[in-house]
């Protein structure tokens, strides 16, 4: 049997493993849990959950954004890149119902890069880290030969027990979801056709605006059973929520919101399931919570959990019921 896993690795690339699948084996290979004996959580979460005192979790997430695979610089401008990169941590953070509240950065660059690029960069951070109020602590220059990559580390807190996981869903829990659906990807799509457009799509895909407002509020007043952002796709984040809680999650095409801008697309259910960096909230509440969660608004019920199934079903507009696959954006 050791045999038989050992002439996998060896033969195998990571692709055949995709994202999560070598995330579970870099967790199996240093032998650490999800969970520690001290209620700690590590690898497996939006962010790590580290514990300082009795009233406070501390929050800690890392992303990397490697220019040809995360951006371009010829539709992502250095001033748009600073804020993504910030929205995609901070989104992290609101994931986990906690505040961002510190970011370090490494940024490695040719060294031609212009100065007013990186300065460009900075001031696009800055626009959005004075928007959630967060702090710019320290980081990282690097020499690169051709590519840039970005490294972004982001801390942020919640009180002790109010940290929310994605693996916690509970049968009978109905299904929200903050904001709307599909315009980032959309917003792609055209600049992949025209770089020099912009738009309400193409604003939503460059300075896409995190949900810390709506985590925060979930967080603080233990609304949520479990909660995800949405990076790579609503279908994908649906799937992960279900099968980590081992559980069925049941979609009504009907209740995906939608921007009004995108009522009238063509193909905005593929945008939505399928298209990615929303970075909206995906969660799961009890049923008795639903008034005081829709009353804050810019929160919608999408569907409803289930223990009859494992995975997502969506019921369409027709009534008919399908299984929805667990596709979206693979890393590898």
């Amino acid at each position: 049997m050791i045999k038989k896993f050992l002439d996998f690795f060896k033969r195998n690339k990571i692709s055949n493993l995709g994202e999560f699948g070598l995330i579970e084996n870099i967790k199996s290979w240093i032998n650490e849990e999800e969970k520690f004996v001290d209620n700690i959580i590590g690898i497996g979460d939006d962010a790590a959950v580290i514990s300082f005192d009795k009233d406070e979790k501390v929050l800690a997430s890392t992303d990397t954004f490697v220019e040809g695979v995360h951006f371009t610089r010829d539709i992502t401008s250095f001033f748009d890149l600073g804020w993504r990169v910030l929205a995609a941590n901070a989104s992290d953070i609101a994931a986990m119902g906690g505040t961002p509240k510190y970011v370090m950065i490494s940024l490695a660059c040719p060294v031609n890069t212009k100065i007013d690029d990186i300065r460009n960069f900075y001031f696009g951070f800055k626009k959005l880290a004075d928007i959630l109020d967060i702090k710019l602590i320290g980081g990282d220059t690097v020499k690169l030969d051709k590519k840039i990559v970005v490294s972004i580390s982001i801390l942020g807190n919640t009180l002790s027990q109010n940290y929310i996981l994605r693996n916690s869903a509970e049968n009978g829990n109905l299904v929200f979801a903050t904001g709307t659906f599909g315009d980032s990807a959309f917003g792609l799509k055209e600049l992949l056709k025209n770089k020099n457009i912009r738009n309400f799509f193409t604003e939503r895909f460059n300075n896409p605006m995190p949900r810390v407002k709506e985590g925060k509020f979930l967080g603080r007043n233990n609304l949520a059973t479990c909660m995800m952002d949405v990076s790579d796709g609503l279908a994908f984040t649906l799937n992960e929520i279900a099968y980590k809680s081992n559980l069925g999650i049941l979609l009504y095409e009907d209740k995906i919101p939608y921007s009004k801008e995108m009522k009238n697309t063509k193909d905005k259910l593929s945008y939505a399931l399928y298209g990615g960096e929303d970075f909206e909230l995906i969660f799961c509440a009890r049923k008795e919570n639903l008034d005081k969660i829709l009353s804050f608004g810019n929160i919608s019920l999408i569907g409803e959990v289930k223990d009859d199934f494992l995975g997502v079903k969506i019921l369409d507009n027709k009534n008919k019921l399908s299984i929805l696959p667990r596709k979206g954006y693979r890393a590898f």
